[in-house]
């Protein structure tokens, strides 16, 4: 199993994606895998990671898993800031 610690998750509407920057804690971690965002945060369960990409800050690079918002549909009270401070489970299915 693999997992990912979010350190900033946040919806990035230009590109209308949400993002998480963070960490790999066990891997691997590659796009058309699935991330759980829990149903205990209001999350929708397991949605598939679009890409990965690093970010470039004023001071530093960062890891980011982008996930298309569509697949937030079914969850509509998700607010992407519960899954900060959290590692994550990635797996290859649903």
């Amino acid at each position: 199993m693999a997992r990912f610690r979010v350190i900033k998750c946040y919806w990035f509407w230009q590109r209308d994606v949400v993002v998480m920057t963070g960490d790999i804690v066990e891997g691997p971690v590659l796009p058309g895998m699935f991330i759980d965002l829990p149903r205990s945060l209001r999350g929708p369960g397991r949605v598939p990671i679009d890409t990965l990409e690093e970010i470039q800050f004023p001071t530093h690079r960062q890891l980011a898993v982008l996930i298309q918002h569509r697949e937030l549909d079914s969850a509509p009270m998700f607010e992407p800031s519960a899954v900060e401070g959290r590692v994550l489970e990635v797996t290859a299915h649903r």
